[in-house]
């Protein structure tokens, strides 16, 4: 579990969302086949998804930043160097996917200990609260996620005092507490 909700804190509008991106400054150098650029970025983060970048006090970033950019492929010529792109949009993918991977260990290691919590706790109906976060982050943001998260609080707690105990539901919710 720890795995898949870090996978999906890789998804642009579900683990973040970037509300500004600008290429400030791109030197590249043709001989080691590396670029040093300069961007300029604003994104914020799942606090579900990335936990990590909510407890450094990094969940909303907006800064300059320096990055080593990797060309995607070499010049098709003999002797050409790398291709590094004809202008800075072609360079967005990479600075988003650099940005938002930067502390995907430290977010796994948060995860982890996360799902094993749950999973000692024997309490597998937290994971709806949890999606239920996720979904909300990709509607409204932060705000969205905490709502969801609380929504999906409200439900368990709906479903465990209130649900009739010989149905259907109850049967699947005794399955998920167990």
């Amino acid at each position: 579990m720890a795995v898949f909700l870090a996978l999906l804190g890789l998804f642009g509008g579900l683990g973040y969302r970037v509300s500004h991106l600008q290429e400030l400054s791109f030197h590249p150098n043709d001989q080691l086949e590396f670029a040093n650029a300069t961007i300029s970025f604003a994104a914020t983060y799942d606090p579900f998804l990335d936990p990590f970048y909510w407890f450094t006090g990094n969940g909303h970033i907006n800064g300059t930043f320096s990055v080593i950019y990797v060309p995607t492929s070499d010049n098709p010529s003999e002797f050409g160097g790398p291709y590094w792109g004809e202008k800075p949009e072609d360079h967005y993918d990479y600075y988003t996917t650099q940005m938002s991977s930067w502390a995907f260990l430290p977010n796994l290691s948060v995860l982890l200990f996360v799902t094993i919590l749950i999973e000692v706790a024997k309490v597998r109906a937290l994971y709806l609260a949890l999606f239920l976060g996720i979904m909300g982050f990709y509607v409204d943001v932060a705000v969205g996620a905490l709502v969801g998260f609380a929504v999906g609080l409200v439900f368990i707690c709906f479903i465990m005092f209130k649900a009739p105990k010989d149905n259907v539901l109850s049967r699947f919710w005794d399955s998920l507490w167990r």
